[in-house]
């Protein structure tokens, strides 16, 4: 009947960790997803400001418009190069890839 007893208390705790784990994981999930559609908004209006805006920021949220446009365009140009590397291994993987070397 201990051994019951213990396997139960065991099955029990371990259920209780995997529910609370799981909830934890929503939470996280749900503040990274706040912080990307804050990250997103902020992007946006960097990139769509009007004039006036222009002229009311300093030059240090210049600089950091600057630097968000110039990531912009490197994570573009990366995804890019991902996608187009992605597409080799596929032609590699199905043997349709002939070597542009040659």
């Amino acid at each position: 009947m201990i051994v019951l007893n213990c396997l139960k208390f065991r099955d029990d705790a371990y259920a209780k960790f995997v529910l609370d784990y799981a909830a934890s994981e929503d939470v996280i999930r749900e503040l990274w997803l706040r912080i990307r559609n804050e990250y997103d908004t902020l992007h946006v209006r960097l990139f769509f400001f009007n004039r006036e805006l222009l002229q009311s920021i300093t030059s240090v949220q210049k600089l950091a418009i600057e630097h968000i446009r110039n990531n912009s365009e490197c994570i573009k140009n990366t995804e890019n190069g991902q996608i187009q590397g992605m597409a080799l291994a596929k032609e590699a993987c199905e043997g349709e890839f002939t070597p542009k070397y040659i």
